[in-house]
């Protein structure tokens, strides 16, 4: 029986076997064999769908500064809601679109009440996740108006805030 096994698991040809009941084997001899059950040929096999993306919740999530001190700026952007917030995918972006947005990283979550810095400008470099993040070297802020922009996952803009 052992030899039988060995043959027919080199051949294959086991898990058909393994489809049979109890009741196929008479006095050690296979008297029936039951294939395994699969689909017809021309059954038609669905196709998988494709994942939407999660809506984001909403939260109350806010820009509260823009700081410039010449080469050294920063944007401290605060979770005022009741729960954690989970920035993945969101940007900070300037209006003008000079610099490309700063984009948090995946997994990136902001509790109730706590605030995250976005620094930018060559003395600003200040990279401590999760109190801040660099951003770039550049200067983003001058004082000719400059507007920041929050936005989320879908990139629906959540927060505007003019500096100065």
């Amino acid at each position: 029986m052992k030899n039988l096994v060995r043959m027919l698991l080199t051949l294959g040809m086991l898990l058909p076997l393994l489809a049979c009941s109890t009741g196929d084997l008479v006095g050690g001899a296979l008297t029936a064999v039951v294939p395994a059950t699969s689909l017809p040929r021309n059954t038609p096999v669905p196709p998988t769908a494709t994942p939407v993306p999660p809506t984001p919740v909403p939260v109350d999530v806010v820009i509260t500064a823009v700081v410039n001190n010449a080469y050294a700026e920063h944007v401290v952007i605060q979770n005022q809601d009741t729960f954690v917030a989970d920035l993945t995918g969101w940007t900070l972006a300037e209006k003008d679109g000079a610099v490309l947005p700063f984009a948090f990283p995946s997994g990136f979550t902001l509790a109730p009440g706590a605030e995250v810095r976005i620094y930018s400008g060559r003395d600003g470099r200040q990279n401590n996740p999760p109190e801040s993040f660099d951003w770039t070297e550049l200067n983003v802020w001058d004082n000719n108006g400059e507007t920041a922009t929050l936005f989320n996952s879908i990139g629906k803009p959540v927060s505007t805030l003019k500096y100065p």
